[in-house]
């Protein structure tokens, strides 16, 4: 072969293989590319909010719709179908465990969560459970709940004090009453029994503080004004001046006529002197309080001098037993006389006329007429076997503890200063004991059978021949 054919059949070699090599490479580069598997997917959670609602939030990825199917301790009770994502709440769930299951033909997703079984409760916050000791109070309380809704209502079905010596709880619908029994100042608390639908008993506890208090017996029982006898106040404007001076005038000259129909102690304010009329002399005793000619008016009792109060206490004693105790019959009962005597002398708060109903009918129309601290004088015989002792009433001039400063009367007769041997006040041997506001309860006589109120006592007495000594004081006795 020539040296020029070989050449040739070189170059259609070369040009043989080119083309073959450029044909790879356009087949190569033409080539589809493979795709990636679709993957499919279900995600849930599930929270408890506001206790009882239960929050859903769900996402379905590559799923067109998914069955969400709800159930309770086991038990299905409710389906929902779902599709993309979002959030569904299940409100005022009942108690007990749920299981949220998403299902998607092969897929599957499932989440656990629990409603507990809440105790009932009973919202106290804001309420207060102090009082003072030998008082009352009434709290009124609020509805009891129950977190779980299917245990609903609730009902307060007991209550117990931790110390029923010191406190006695009570209830009357929702209106808690409590009241201190004994000398026991302190803490305590209440525990609450509660009663939901499902028959379950809740327990609430709560705190509170029996407050110890002074006792004050020679200061005036009314402080707010000056409406009681004797007072000068004839406006009731609270203040004793030339206005009241016009007023007692008109009245002495009979050309007065009260503007207030309803005020039925005018002519017992303007009665200055306490003799039981309303004349010059009064007018004169009014006159000689606005000049400073004297100090005070003979009604003042907390300036008034020893003999002052005596002769004041008297001239009252006289007006009430005239005007007010000869309409009553107490049926020979000295505790009623005594309760009598108080209502009109040093009056009765109205959360203690219960208590005096309980025992008699009394009348509350002269309630703290006279504006004087009267005070119960017990007294047991021990002279006389079997007997059922007495009552009568005494006024503290000053320190209690001392006999010469107690003043007693015996309200069935309108005598004043009855002393040891005098009247009722029988025998010369004899416990004495003298008691006081506050009520501490109503109590069975264990001898006569009858109802009477009971006072807290202040100071015992031991009189023997017919003189007296002090055998017992409680410590938080206060004058003023």
């Amino acid at each position: 072969m020539s040296k020029s054919g070989l050449v040739g059949i070189l170059k259609n070699t070369l040009r043989s293989a080119a083309l073959v090599g450029a044909m790879s490479l356009t087949l190569y580069g033409c080539k589809k590319p493979v795709e990636p598997p679709v993957v499919k997917s279900l995600s849930e959670s599930v929270v408890l909010q506001n206790d009882v609602d239960l929050v859903c939030s769900y996402s379905l990825s590559n799923v067109s719709s998914a069955q969400l199917n709800v159930s309770r301790d086991g038990v299905l009770v409710f389906s929902d179908n779902v599709s993309g994502s979002g959030q569904k709440t299940y409100s005022k769930s009942h108690k007990g465990n749920y299981s949220f299951d998403l299902v998607s033909a092969d897929l599957d997703k499932k989440v656990d969560v629990t409603v507990p079984d809440y105790p009932s409760t009973l919202d106290l916050s804001g309420l207060n459970f102090d009082f003072n000791k030998f008082s009352s109070t009434s709290v009124t309380l609020p509805k009891p709940i129950d977190k779980n809704p299917e245990d609903n209502p609730v009902s307060i079905v007991s209550v117990k004090s931790s110390d029923s010596l010191r406190v006695s709880p009570s209830l009357n619908g929702n209106v808690l009453n409590l009241l201190s029994k004994y000398d026991a100042p302190g803490l305590y608390s209440l525990e609450f029994g509660l009663k939901n639908a499902s028959n379950t008993v809740d327990k609430v506890v709560v705190s509170g503080q029996v407050i110890n208090v002074k006792i004050d017996y020679l200061s005036r029982p009314n402080k707010s004004d000056l409406n009681w006898y004797g007072s000068g106040d004839l406006n009731l404007d609270k203040v004793v001046d030339a206005k009241d001076l016009d007023i007692l005038k008109s009245i002495v000259s009979g050309t007065y006529v009260n503007p207030n129909s309803n005020d039925k102690w005018l002519l017992f304010r303007a009665d200055l002197n306490g003799d039981g009329k309303v004349d010059d002399a009064d007018s004169n005793v009014m006159q000689n309080k606005l000049s400073g000619v004297i100090a005070y008016l003979p009604s003042d009792y907390d300036k008034s001098s020893i003999s002052e109060k005596k002769d004041w206490i008297t001239k009252m004693t006289a007006h009430y037993y005239k005007t007010a105790i000869k309409y009553v019959d107490f049926g020979g009962d000295c505790n009623q006389y005594t309760d009598g005597f108080m209502i009109a002398f040093g009056g009765v708060k109205p959360s203690d006329i219960p208590k005096y109903k309980e025992v008699f009918n009394y009348d509350f129309t002269n309630n703290c007429l006279y504006n004087l601290r009267a005070l119960e004088l017990g007294m047991d015989f021990d002279d006389i076997p079997n007997s059922a002792g007495h009552m009568m009433i005494c006024f503290a001039l000053d320190k209690i503890t001392d006999w010469n400063n107690i003043f007693p009367v015996e309200p069935q007769f309108g005598a004043v200063n009855v002393q040891p041997g005098q009247l009722f006040f029988k025998g010369i041997n004899t416990r004495a004991y003298i008691s006081g506001p506050p009520v501490t309860g109503v109590a069975q006589h264990p001898i006569t059978g009858k109802k009477y109120l009971g006072m807290f006592t202040y100071v015992n007495y031991n009189i023997v021949n017919n003189v007296s000594s002090v055998s017992w004081t409680y410590p938080d006795l206060a004058k003023k």
